[in-house]
């Protein structure tokens, strides 16, 4: 069965879809991080979510949950422990970004017995006291840190107490007590790295990434940094931090397909807005993210590749990206590839209308894929005017099959037991092509043409 659709938008023309999601309000005290992913797994239908229960078994979480999306309600199970979470439609994975097995667990305290939440935990070598790895506490005082060596010196630091320093086995060291310390302060100087707001004009906040962002590879994790946004690197994509996507601009053009093909050093700053402009508005999105870069005369080149997979679950990404950009002109072009393997589920379910039952069993195998291949470029007439023309081409296989019986049975034994056998392959293919085409010309300081066409031309080949 064929499909097919084409859709058109232009200047004010807009579509956008909605979707309700389950809520999650559940209070977590001092259970294990797979505990809590398998209740929130049990206790919802829209999401299956993926890990691996060794894994994540000796994290320990204490949180209250209060109305919130299942991915939201992870994020904020996660904190400050070296978790990640991969979300691709109703698919969560959750993982350790450190595989590493062994483990310093141990729990902070004041000595009141209270527990001291969010204290810094370094770990350091016993040869040379250089930084093995770090955490932060929980609201429970417990931190979780992966630790390679066999030994190392646990030094903890907060604010208002004592720093203590110790040397412990790996492993679960028990409670450590931190003294409040009492102190008269002359004088504070802080110092820090320019990396957040500077500048705030009505809606508009404006950041500047810091030395150390700019130095990293990936746009992406370059763009963690602004705290008004969410970003997945892993994914590619960007939410705002209060919920929503956003229209990503690069120079006031909306091309974000593009944005993986910028280098993080030639960002000059991050504008984020609450208010959408009035040709964008309707089309879903909830503020706006223009990513402005620097001026230069001399010509650049840039190219990015990576490589992402898991060891256990059947999960990865790849990409590369290259631009080159001169003044008046630029042009990039970009791969990227994704996939979930293998990612098993099962279900049960049981009817029983007027004494007759029901019980079906399925086990459901998916395979979801999605490569996207893009190209285009921009070009500077004047420094008023400004053309950018892009195409994107994706294609997204699904594959699924499920394996189950039905078992029929009533009370008064007159059906007897009837066992059905069942099963079922279905095969989604997506093809997408998109061509975008922009031009702004401004006249004066108040005047400007705008122009905006993007055309989308997608089909579907479905096999059941």
């Amino acid at each position: 069965m064929y499909m097919k659709k084409w859709i058109m938008i232009c200047a004010c023309v807009a579509v956008f879809q909605t979707a309700l999601a389950q809520r999650i309000t559940r209070q977590y005290n001092n259970v294990s991080f797979s505990a809590a992913l398998k209740d929130l797994n049990a206790r919802q239908h829209k999401y299956t979510i993926n890990f691996v229960y060794d894994e994540l078994e000796d994290f320990r979480v204490t949180k209250s949950i209060r109305n919130q999306s299942v991915p939201d309600a992870i994020m904020q199970l996660i904190g400050f422990y070296p978790i990640r979470m991969t979300q691709v439609e109703d698919n969560i994975m959750v993982e350790c970004t450190q595989k590493t097995p062994t483990k310093m667990i141990g729990r902070i305290i004041d000595n009141k017995k209270r527990p001291v939440d969010f204290a810094n935990v370094a770990l350091l070598n016993v040869r040379d006291s250089s930084l093995i790895n770090g955490g932060v506490t929980n609201e429970n005082g417990q931190f979780v840190i992966p630790c390679g060596a066999t030994k190392a010196i646990v030094r903890v630091s907060c604010v208002g107490y004592h720093t203590a320093v110790d040397t412990y086995n790996t492993g679960k060291i028990g409670t450590i007590t931190l003294k409040e310390a009492t102190m008269n302060l002359q004088k504070v100087v802080v110092k820090a790295e320019r990396g957040h707001v500077v500048k705030k004009k009505g809606n508009v906040k404006t950041f500047f990434f810091s030395h150390h962002a700019n130095e990293t590879k990936d746009i992406y994790t370059a763009l963690t940094e602004v705290p008004d946004l969410r970003i997945d690197p892993t994914m590619k994509t960007i939410s705002l931090a209060k919920g929503g996507a956003p229209l990503v601009l690069i120079d006031g053009i909306p091309k974000s397909h593009s944005l993986a093909s910028i280098s993080p050093a030639m960002i000059d700053k991050v504008e984020v807005s609450n208010s959408v402009p009035l040709e964008y508005m309707g089309q879903g999105y909830s503020g706006v993210v223009n990513i402005i870069t620097k001026k230069h005369k001399e010509a650049s080149r840039y190219f990015n590749m990576g490589v992402l997979s898991h060891p256990v679950v059947a999960f990865g990404s790849a990409d590369a990206n290259f631009s080159y950009d001169k003044s008046r002109f630029s042009i990039y072009s970009g791969l990227t590839g994704f996939a979930f393997l293998d990612n098993k589920s099962k279900t049960t379910d049981a009817l029983t209308v007027s004494g007759k039952n029901q019980n079906t069993e399925t086990e459901r195998t998916n395979y979801y894929k999605d490569w996207k291949a893009m190209v285009g470029g921009d070009y500077r007439w004047t420094d008023k005017s400004v053309s950018s023309l892009g195409f994107v081409f994706e294609l997204i296989p699904q594959n699924s099959f499920d394996t189950g019986k039905i078992e029929y049975s009533s009370e008064d034994d007159l059906l007897g037991n009837n066992i059905l056998d069942y099963h079922r392959k279905y095969d989604d293919d997506l093809y997408k092509y998109q061509m975008n085409l922009y031009h702004k010309s401004s006249f004066g300081k108040a005047s400007s043409l705008t122009f905006h066409f993007s055309g989308i031309y997608s089909y579907n080949t479905k096999y059941h």
